[in-house]
């Protein structure tokens, strides 16, 4: 089953336009935009450090958000640290790279949240692998996500699996 990416485009004018309509319009001497609270915007970016591909992807995405004004600091990890700090929610945003080409339905922890080892929402995948006894409740948008991977998982006719993909 193919899988494209969406909106991975740099587009610095539309990411200028909704952090300006977001209200987060004024910045300090740096560039970088400041939070209601004064605060510099700043994403903490965690990165598996055992693959060049990912801590070089982390070093790309950096002066991309910066050139809108949001200061990026990027935690590069071991594995074993990425995945503890992933499984309990610690990180603000993760940093992996997935191998091209698979398929979200047959392994759905790079895609769905569906368990604890998920690749995002790692809470909201425990809640739903625990059927609700650890974890975080999914937001509406996640719970429509997991809804289209159940209808996708058991769906026969190949083109209407692809169109639920």
């Amino acid at each position: 089953m193919n899988c494209k990416a969406i909106n991975t485009q740099f587009n610095p004018e539309q990411a200028n336009k909704l952090l300006d309509d977001l209200g987060l319009t004024e910045k300090n001497n740096d560039g970088y935009r400041l939070l209601p609270d004064g605060k510099v915007l700043t994403i903490s970016l965690a990165a598996y450090s055992g693959r060049s591909l990912t801590m070089d992807s982390a070093e790309i995405i950096k002066p991309h958000l910066g050139k809108v004004g949001i200061k990026v600091n990027i935690s590069a990890e071991q594995q074993s640290l990425f995945v503890e700090r992933r499984n309990s929610g610690q990180h603000q945003i993760t940093l992996n790279n997935l191998n091209n080409g698979m398929d979200p339905i047959s392994k759905p922890d790079h895609y769905i949240p569906v368990s604890v080892s998920n690749q995002w929402a790692p809470l909201s995948g425990s809640y739903y692998g625990s059927n609700g006894a650890s974890g975080v409740k999914p937001s509406e948008r996640i719970e429509k996500i997991i809804d289209l991977y159940e209808k996708a998982s058991i769906e026969l006719d190949d083109e209407k699996r692809i169109e639920l993909v």
